[in-house]
């Protein structure tokens, strides 16, 4: 009963951040701006017993926002992106040359976000150019479509990640003059992917995906 109520509030939660930002869209005027990113993503799985974001990854999207105060310092942001997550044992060479055992968990996602961003103030270098910054914030919706787990280079069968993961979202994003920008963000999920189980006697633990990321953008 008390997954169900969990499942239930992420899912309205989303459907509300959805139905305002729909609101909003409409208010706007026509003032939607869009663009996309690209960028490298250092990730772990919080729970796994391998501390450190030691699995590199691509991260890539469109996104579109519009203002949503009349000053325009608040803005909604809704994206779609494809984003690689995963674990990964730090590799290094043991004193004979050979390397230590290699763990490998590799996660392929599609990712929603629904951001609200909120401009923090502006630079203006003695080029002429201006930075703005920001603060953005929300939930995220994803899908995993990918799983690939390895030791050694060999296939495990350990219990699948479930097939969505409901995460929220924190970041400082830098727009340079008109259409380029740098985002830095922060990710966790806040329902476990995978649940407990028993494999190779082991107890496998609740398990949560987390990523930092550093994104180039280019607005349309």
């Amino acid at each position: 009963m008390k997954k169900n109520r969990i499942i239930l509030f992420i899912f309205s939660f989303v459907l509300l951040s959805y139905s305002l930002a729909g609101q909003e869209l409409s208010k706007s005027g026509g003032n939607i701006k869009g663009g996309a990113r690209l960028g490298l993503v250092a990730s772990q799985i919080s729970g796994d017993n391998l501390a450190g974001y030691h699995k590199l990854g691509a991260y890539a999207g469109l996104f579109a926002n519009t203002p949503i105060s009349l000053s325009g310092k608040w803005r909604f942001q809704m994206e779609l992106n494809f984003v690689m997550k995963g674990s990964q044992t730090f590799v290094y060479a043991r004193e004979d040359g050979s390397l230590n055992d290699v763990y490998k968990l590799t996660l392929l996602y599609t990712e929603t976000p629904f951001l609200f961003q909120r401009e923090l103030g502006y630079y203006t270098s003695p080029g002429d150019k201006t930075y703005t910054f920001y603060f953005e914030a929300g939930p995220s919706l994803n899908f995993l479509f990918h799983q690939k787990e390895t030791f050694n280079g060999e296939v495990m069968h350990r219990s699948p990640l479930r097939f969505w993961e409901a995460a929220v979202i924190a970041g400082l994003f830098c727009r340079i003059e008109d259409h380029w920008g740098l985002s830095f963000r922060w990710s966790s999920s806040i329902y476990p992917v995978r649940v407990p189980t028993w494999v190779f006697n082991e107890r496998v633990k609740l398990q949560f995906n987390d990523y930092i990321s550093l994104t180039l953008q280019y607005h349309f």
